[in-house]
């Protein structure tokens, strides 16, 4: 009985006492997790298909999170409300009336020509493809381990 009622909370974070949770409850945040990242992604499927998937959650997580950082995102939590973003919308309006820019005009002058820009999809499959496995696998390990 002593080592069920040791083993029924831990404390995550490292953060000792007050930033604990029950077993159950890191389990939930887990499963959460995944079905928001399968989700995201198109893949409503099975309870079979999540617990195949399941072990792999935390090396997900990390690579979320490492590709997050890498791009300069920022966290997208979930349970926050969302920001009141009226006054930007209104903003934006009224500068598309004073640039009159939802009318076509012929002669309208442009501060810079168009950049051409790369294709990063293309790019990143092209790239993909002329690596060997073994590369590409070492350089996803060394990502989401942080591995040189």
């Amino acid at each position: 009985r002593g080592i069920m009622l040791d083993n029924m909370i831990v404390c995550i974070s490292g953060l000792g006492p007050g930033h604990c949770m029950a077993i159950d409850l890191n389990i939930e945040h887990l499963i959460g997790s995944l079905k928001n990242l399968l989700r995201a992604k198109g893949m409503d499927t099975t309870w079979d298909r999540l617990g195949d998937i399941s072990a792999a959650i935390v090396p997900l997580q990390r690579v979320r999170k490492k590709v997050t950082t890498t791009l300069g995102g920022s966290h997208q939590g979930s349970s926050h409300t969302a920001p009141d973003t009226t006054q930007l919308a209104w903003r934006v309006q009224r500068k598309v009336a004073d640039e009159d820019l939802q009318s076509f005009q012929p002669l309208r002058s442009t501060a810079a020509p168009p950049i051409l820009r790369t294709d990063i999809l293309a790019r990143g499959e092209k790239l993909l493809k002329s690596s060997t496995l073994k590369t590409f696998n070492k350089k996803i390990a060394a990502m989401i381990w942080e591995i040189d």
